[in-house]
């Protein structure tokens, strides 16, 4: 169905046929298969057990997939409150109107709150437009990656959730790659790569450069 694909695996599948290992070939489609696979496909092509990393890759992505699916299930909550307070409750407050009478302070409350989105919605479009893009460009320096890295792990709620993830994640794929036959240290190293919060890669990139000294990976982990 996927075009793109199609012609990635046609591709693939040529390269192999002259004599191109498959991980090789694959490393060639960087936009379409991951570090990680790629990895984990080299790995069974030295061991002789390719079908085995396929199947470990199989779980991993399965997993990861289900993940992004509670994390999308939990974020449309608040969109259908939105839509309720903008689109719902403007209906009750004429009817509410035409019948007088004085309703319950809970009920005022989210009339007004419904009002004030009606009236400013293009205002609050706007305000979340240019924060999502000025928190975009300034995750992208440096500094900005560590700090929003950091209130990610420590926002109320959100933030012990991040970190079950983060963990979830690393444990999971660690587990993948090392069955897979990947040394520790190159575990690592693949692992710090996919995170996408800036204090977990940097945590996890000292883990890396300590186990390569032949510390216990449980020592940096601990103190991170």
């Amino acid at each position: 169905e996927n075009k793109t694909f199609k012609s990635a695996l046609e591709d693939i599948r040529d390269a192999v046929q002259k004599g191109d290992t498959l991980s090789a070939a694959m490393a060639e489609f960087p936009k379409i298969f991951p570090p990680l696979m790629i990895q984990m496909v080299a790995a069974g092509e030295t061991t002789g057990g390719i079908d085995k990393a396929f199947s470990r890759m199989g779980g991993q992505f399965e997993k990861e997939a289900h993940l992004k699916g509670l994390i999308v299930k939990s974020a449309i909550y608040p969109i259908i409150l939105i839509l309720v307070i903008i689109v719902i409750v403007p209906t009750f407050t004429a009817q509410f109107d035409e019948v007088g009478g004085t309703l319950p302070t809970i009920t005022r409350a989210v009339m007004a709150i419904s009002d004030f989105f009606v009236d400013s919605w293009y205002y609050m479009l706007a305000i979340i437009v240019g924060l999502v893009i000025f928190f975009k460009e300034f995750k992208k320096t440096e500094n900005g990656a560590i700090i929003m890295g950091r209130l990610a792990l420590k926002f109320p709620m959100v933030g012990k959730l991040n970190i079950k993830t983060a963990s979830a994640s690393m444990t999971r794929t660690l587990s993948t790659l090392m069955g897979s036959g990947i040394q520790l240290v190159d575990a690592l190293a693949l692992v710090t790569d996919m995170m996408k919060n800036q204090i977990v890669k940097n945590a996890l990139k000292k883990a890396q450069e300590e186990v390569s000294r032949g510390i216990p990976l449980s020592k940096p982990l601990d103190e991170s």
